[in-house]
């Protein structure tokens, strides 16, 4: 759904980090990258937390830097998700508060559904995302 809004306007590529070596985003060098994680007791997964790492340490040897970065989660944890992630990411790429935005979608746990306005939240992420680079 979030690739479909954006594609409009940029050229987007969506994969799995399990089958996306770091490398190959450092030759294309994107922008932006979105990374989407499911949230269990921490944010970022430890997944995502070691793909990162490792990404930093490729653009870091490449001297590449992301103009801007932003995350969706999908989890029903509420507590200092978005904190979590800017703290981890402004340490490891020096991504700021100008150039990340996150999406934290709550899952109910009930049904395993998204929570109710889950579309309109994507839409509107789409549209601050994109806003980002128009400006």
């Amino acid at each position: 759904m979030l690739q479909d809004y954006m594609e409009n306007y940029f050229d987007v590529s969506l994969g799995n980090i399990n089958k996306i070596d770091p490398v190959s985003i450092v030759e294309e060098k994107p922008d932006a990258l979105i990374i989407g994680d499911i949230i269990g007791d921490i944010a970022p997964s430890l997944e995502i937390r070691n793909w990162l790492v490792n990404f930093s340490k490729i653009s870091e040897k490449n001297k590449f830097h992301l103009k801007g970065m932003s995350a969706f989660c999908i989890g029903s944890v509420n507590e200092n998700i978005e904190l979590h992630w800017r703290e981890f990411l402004q340490n490891l790429l020096n991504i700021n508060d100008k150039n990340f935005i996150l999406l934290h979608l709550k899952l109910i746990k009930s049904n395993f559904a998204l929570e109710n306005g889950a579309t309109e939240l994507i839409k509107r992420f789409s549209i601050d995302f994109m806003n980002y680079f128009i400006e």
